[in-house]
């Protein structure tokens, strides 16, 4: 055994556990409420949990009463917004925040001691050791609204809490019944906490819309009846599924028809911002869907990607009806900064739904394609769509078609330079290391990367991983992948017949330390490492450690753009290693012909047909030139230009639509 912690967190955290720590959240509800949605940490503190924001207005719908209760202030305020914040922020795969709640969900003997934690460390011990006791009044206090039943909505880091949660809830009144939904119960998932908690009584799988609803009807009315909706999994019947293999597939719920989710009921979120006042900062964000599923994933799913679980078909709402619902919430709110956790944005959004949020100071998010038209990029700039993930993933073709991506090498490269010309700030990492890839692909990368130090950076080089869901994992057998659950997992849960592929969603190479799938822990050498030295690179010309964030403006960030001023000699302002020493380089006429045809890539036929017409309008050697000075990138038989034709700023970061928390000082 280890002896408690002298730490100063240590000791602020075991003199505030005892307090009432979620009171603030159950305020008003004495009178009792039927179903309590308990938000578990690590949940983000500046947005509401989507999912339960919906389902509560679906049991309206239905007459059954509900209250969410977001639990994760009081644990923020009594370990530190500071440590919170980190632990949310941490790596996925290193599970820490589901490793502070592993002694209060489990028996801690099942699991390794504290120090052999690979992640360890004194803070997080200290969030360890008091997770059982913050647990404790978290369930006496949620149970003060006298529910009938607690339901917990579970993604990214929220198992272990929840589970937690439930045992306790259980321990302190078994009447109450017990049910876990969201995307860390899909499939086997769900299957596997059921194995491993019996206090947990349902899991549900896929769209709760119409499933809780009349799950919880079924469960209020005392129902005698032992078959549920279809997504529903019992405690009970878990014995049919003893054998079951990791990589199963379970029934879902799917709702055909998205229109008919509601519009989520923010309320509960509003009133927990307004009792935590005195103790944190905070300018929230709203979570908001308009679709689901994702439409190239349809036609072609990327081999990495695992999102969606087991329903990739695309369905996207109204967009006249929901932009106005949208609109009245936000309006209600006071809230300006919307966060679309879409994986992808619809096409008819662009001149449907967009122009709704024109010229009214809203700061949106979205992921798309990185083959938009540039008058799609128009209305994301319009809208105030500043901040996009565009799922752009590598600078390699060879790569790219890999991953079936659907883009190439010419289509990331536009992508990249409309985001710089319409002020656009893109979210994006190079992923590395996948099957079959050649390591000499990314010598030509490392070649290209120093020429496009003026379009906006990627965040780094990272190998990819193996997600549950995913083409490379559902196939790893037809593929030859021999793949292991991170041993993270082995920290956090009890295995079950001696593993945890059953309840993993992230899987590495058998045999490889969990380690060396971060390259911030040396793991990448070669054309990697020399790539991740340039990226870094890169990152450091764009934000600069010794200059704040709301300092950098277009001519501090490296820039490549053409000057064509009818009044002047045009020329080609080039900063793109060194912003404050440019070279200004006169250009002519037929070049900046050349360039404005390979705007959106021009193959090499259509270029050299151009050159050797009866009036061509530039010459092969406009060609080498623009070749030379890399104003041009060649990629088979692409033509691709990287010359800005303006230089517009980036919104700054600390805008980004996520909404933010601080400590309120004293």
């Amino acid at each position: 055994m280890i002896s408690p912690s002298s730490s100063p967190v240590q000791a602020s955290i075991n003199s505030s556990c005892s307090d009432d720590l979620v009171a603030r959240n159950t305020d008003g509800a004495n009178s009792g409420v039927q179903v309590a949605f308990a938000i578990m940490p690590y949940h983000k503190l500046s947005t509401p949990a989507l999912g339960a924001s919906i389902l509560q207005q679906c049991l309206i719908d239905y007459n059954i009463s509900s209250k969410i209760f977001y639990c994760g202030f009081s644990f923020a305020k009594h370990i530190g917004l500071s440590l919170y914040n980190r632990i949310t922020q941490s790596s996925a795969t290193h599970l820490i925040g589901e490793w502070t709640f592993s002694a209060a969900a489990f028996d801690s003997s099942s699991l390794s001691a504290p120090e052999a934690f690979q992640f360890f460390k004194p803070d997080y011990e200290s969030v360890y050791r008091c997770a059982p006791l913050w647990i404790h009044q978290c369930a006496l206090d949620l149970l003060k609204s006298h529910p009938r039943i607690v339901v917990c909505s579970s993604l990214f880091q929220q198992n272990l809490a929840s589970l937690a949660l439930l045992k306790k809830i259980k321990e302190l009144d078994p009447s109450v019944k017990t049910i876990m939904g969201g995307p860390n119960t899909e499939g086997i998932l769900g299957i596997a906490l059921l194995r491993r908690a019996p206090w947990l009584d349902f899991v549900c799988s896929g769209d709760g819309e119409e499933v809780l609803p009349q799950l919880c009807a079924q469960l209020l009315t005392s129902s005698s009846s032992t078959t549920y909706p279809l997504g529903v999994t019992s405690q009970s019947s878990i014995s049919d599924y003893t054998s079951s293999p990791a990589d199963a597939n379970f029934p879902r719920a799917t709702l055909s028809d998205i229109n008919k989710s509601p519009i989520p009921r923010y309320d509960d979120f509003f009133e927990t911002l307004n009792s935590y006042t005195n103790d944190f900062k905070i300018t929230p964000a709203l979570l908001v869907e308009s679709a689901r599923g994702c439409w190239w994933g349809q036609r072609s799913q990327c081999t990495f990607c695992g999102l969606n679980g087991d329903m990739m078909r695309y369905r996207a709402k109204d967009p006249d009806s929901f932009g106005d619902k949208l609109l009245h919430v936000a309006e209600r709110f006071s809230v300006s900064q919307l966060q679309f956790v879409d994986n992808i944005i619809d096409k008819k959004y662009f001149t449907s739904f967009l122009p709704k949020f024109t010229g009214k100071n809203y700061e949106l998010f979205y992921e798309t394609k990185a083959d938009i038209t540039e008058q799609e990029f128009k209305a994301f700039a319009d809208s105030g769509t500043h901040f996009i993930q565009p799922g752009i993933e590598s600078l390699s073709t060879n790569v790219l078609q890999l991953m079936k991506k659907g883009t190439s090498l010419p289509i990331n490269l536009r992508c990249l330079r409309l985001c710089k010309e319409y002020g656009i700030s893109p979210s994006w990492t190079i992923l590395c290391k996948f099957p079959s890839e050649q390591e000499a692909w990314y010598k030509d990368v490392c070649e290209l990367l120093p020429s496009l130090f003026h379009l906006p950076p990627p965040s780094t080089i990272i190998p990819i991983r193996f997600d549950r869901f995913s083409p490379y994992f559902d196939q790893r057998h037809d593929l030859g992948l021999n793949l292991d659950p991170y041993s993270s997992y082995d920290f956090v849960y009890p295995k079950y017949n001696f593993s945890n592929a059953d309840v993993a969603y992230f899987f590495k190479p058998s045999g490889q330390p969990d380690k060396e799938a971060h390259p911030w822990q040396g793991s990448l050498t070669g054309y990697y490492k020399q790539c991740l030295n340039l990226v870094q690179r890169w990152t450091e010309l764009w934000m600069p450690r010794n200059l704040h964030p709301s300092k950098i403006t277009p001519a501090s960030v490296p820039f490549l753009y053409l000057d064509s001023d009818e009044s002047c000699t045009p020329l080609i302002h080039d900063g793109r290693t060194n912003p404050s020493r440019p070279d200004s380089i006169e250009v002519t006429k037929s070049l900046i012909s050349l360039l404005s045809c390979c705007r959106n890539g021009a193959s090499a036929s259509k270029i050299f047909s151009l050159v050797n017409s009866d009036n061509p309008p530039f010459s092969a050697q406009d060609i080498k030139q623009a070749l030379s000075k890399v104003w041009l990138v060649k990629d088979n038989n692409i033509y691709i230009s990287i010359v800005q034709d303006r230089n517009t700023p980036a919104v700054s970061l600390h805008h980004f639509p996520g909404g933010s928390v601080q400590t309120v000082s004293c």
